[in-house]
Order: structure tokens, then C-alpha cells, then sequence
């Protein structure tokens, strides 16, 4: 990691932890560290316990930074650190260890359709810990068994019939929005029921490429037919783009 990302991500981690509510900071995966790239930012979680202050307080406790923006819910801050951008995520303990215990219920409750958060929470590297909760939030997902991956595939599955069916019949009455819609859905699910497949979770959207061809359970052929559903290539329309979906639904149905 470059100098400057590194002091840059230390300075974070100091005006943050001065925060009482805060426990723990991580920082995501950096996808390129040119800092003049489209792709380059500093993403960081912040996981706290209790209400943290209102966005006119968190912008004088960081300095108060330029172009500083926060989302309506105040879970999220955007702005700038000596010209390098920076995206805050404020992630409250109970919701996390919410969304731990329906993971882990014998009783396969866990309702999200992703798991990206599990990724960022087992994968992120630490800045900051006020105390032992992220080490046990962490052996907890390595807990995660059968009664959480089976209903979340069987939830998949379920998708990627209904999706390719949507795809078929925008194609046949050249219904365009229906169409990308139903794509772009379709390819989406096609990424998380693999990573389901494989007992993984979703990483970034900017990783998801190179993650997916990298799992060890693909249906042969996939990566072909994956390719032609992504590309931006007249050749492939939406009936033969629909025809494509068809055939790969069938291979990704026989996983488990």
C-alpha cells in the first residue's frame, strides 16, 4: 500500500476512534491504488454501538473536509481527504449482530439476497479495535453452515427460472426497458447464487469479474456464455442474449 494511502487511513482511524460510540475501523479492499483512477477511493466501515453525532459534529470531528456530503439516514459520509476520496460507512453493532444471528439460526431465517456485508466484514483490514468484537463477529461467519447457504441457493435458483423467463418474453415483444431490467437482474442473481454455490461471499462490484471466474464450481462453458451476456456487442441481441440465459439456467440448476 502506497505512503500516502496508508497516512491518509491513519489519520481516519485517529480523529474516528476519538469517538466514544465507535469500536471498531476497518477499511475495504482498495481495487487500484493509482490515486488518479476512476476505480481509486478509501472506503472504510465504522462499526458503533451507539448513536453516533449528527452529520454537522462528525464534519467538525473530521476537520471539516471539503465536499462534504452525507445520505439522508446519515449511515453514510462522502467528502474529501487532501484531494483523495473518501466513503464512510457507519454500521450500527445491533443490526450487525442482527443480521449474524439470523445467518447462523438453525432455522435457515437469514431474508438478505446478498452477503457482500459478510464479505467487507470478514475480508476488510482492521485500523481500529476499541475491543474483541470484530474477532468474534468474524468467528462467528466462519460458523455459517448448511442452514444458511442451502435456503439462500434454493432462494437463487428460484430467480434465475423466473428471470430467464422474464428475459424470454421481453425479447419476443422487443419490450427494451423490460428487457435490460430483466438482465441486468439476471446477471446479478447468476453472480450471487455461484458465490452462494461455492460457500463464498460477493465482493465488491468492481472485484465481482475476477472473483467469479476464480471460483472452483462453474458449469462448463460458463465463462463463454457469461461473456456473451455481458458484452456490449450488436451481434448479441436480446433473442439470442434471451436463448444464452436459457442454456446456462439449465447448467446452474444442476449445482449444489
Amino acid at each position: 500500500m502506497k505512503q500516502k494511502i496508508k497516512d491518509l487511513c491513519r489519520k481516519l482511524s485517529d480523529q474516528l476512534s476519538a469517538l466514544d460510540q465507535v469500536d471498531s475501523i476497518t477499511l475495504a479492499e482498495i481495487i487500484d491504488e493509482d490515486l488518479y483512477s476512476p476505480y481509486f477511493f478509501i472506503s472504510a466501515d465504522v462499526y458503533h454501538r451507539n448513536p453516533l453525532p449528527e452529520e454537522e459534529d462528525r464534519e467538525t470531528i473530521l476537520h471539516n473536509p471539503p465536499i462534504f456530503e452525507s445520505n439522508l439516514r446519515g449511515t453514510k459520509d462522502r467528502f474529501l481527504l487532501e484531494g483523495v476520496p473518501i466513503r464512510l460507512e457507519y454500521k450500527n453493532l445491533d443490526a450487525v449482530e442482527g443480521l449474524l444471528d439470523q445467518a447462523l439460526s438453525p432455522q435457515g431465517v437469514y431474508t438478505e439476497t446478498g452477503t457482500y456485508p459478510f464479505y467487507r466484514l470478514q475480508r476488510n483490514t482492521l485500523l481500529y479495535s476499541r475491543s474483541g468484537w470484530l474477532e468474534e463477529a468474524r468467528n462467528r461467519l466462519e460458523r455459517l453452515g448448511e442452514a444458511f447457504w442451502t435456503p439462500l441457493i434454493t432462494r437463487h435458483k428460484a430467480n434465475l427460472e423466473h428471470l430467464a423467463m422474464d428475459l424470454a418474453a421481453s425479447a419476443v415483444v422487443q419490450d427494451v426497458l423490460f428487457y435490460l431490467r430483466s438482465l441486468s437482474a439476471y446477471i446479478n442473481t447468476v453472480c450471487a447464487f455461484l458465490f452462494a454455490v461455492n460457500r463464498r461471499f460477493e465482493p465488491s462490484g468492481r472485484r465481482l469479474e475476477e472473483k467469479l471466474y476464480a471460483l472452483e464450481l462453474l458449469p462448463e462453458s460458463f465463462k463463454g456464455q457469461f461473456a456473451c451476456l455481458i458484452a456490449l456487442d450488436p451481434e448479441f441481441d436480446p433473442p439470442r442474449k434471451s436463448g444464452i440465459a436459457a442454456v446456462l439456467t439449465k447448467s446452474l440448476l444442476t449445482l449444489e
